[in-house]
Parts: C-alpha cells; structure tokens; sequence
C-alpha cells in the first residue's frame, strides 16, 4: 500500500512524531507553533505537541506575571 500527502509532524521540546495527511484535523487541534522572544530581542519559534503546548502555556503564564510586576515596579518608583 503506498500513502501520499503525508507530513510528518515532531515536537521540537520532546521529540513526539505523527504523521498526518493533509487535511487532518488533529494537526490543528494537536501540534501547535509557540513563539518566544529572547532577551536580546530575537523571536524564537517552536512547533509542539498539546503535552508540550500545556507546559509553554504555563510557562508562559509566568512570563507574563514577571514582566506585569517588572513593568509595575517603574510606576511606583
């Protein structure tokens, strides 16, 4: 048996792999492009699975609390 149009999708953070074909709908509900970007102003990106995904949302989520109370800290100088 031979399949054509299939993409082979792995997570950049744990190595996970799939392969999908084209117009499969777990490639959008189940791989997710994060970006980040870097002390020295350089955008990074990573494609990941959901178990990875969850993890840079929380990741993410601390991010943004350390830069609210950074950004807050100025104010009340």
């Amino acid at each position: 048996m031979m399949t054509t149009d299939i993409t082979q999708y792995a997570c950049d953070r744990c190595g996970r792999h799939a392969y999908f074909a084209a117009d499969d709908p777990k490639v959008a509900s189940d791989w997710h492009t994060v970006k980040h970007t870097t002390a020295d102003d350089v955008t990074q990106q990573a494609l990941v699975c959901t178990d990875c995904w969850q993890a840079w949302k929380q990741a993410a989520a601390r991010q943004d609390t350390e830069y609210n109370e950074w950004l807050n800290e100025g104010k009340q100088a």
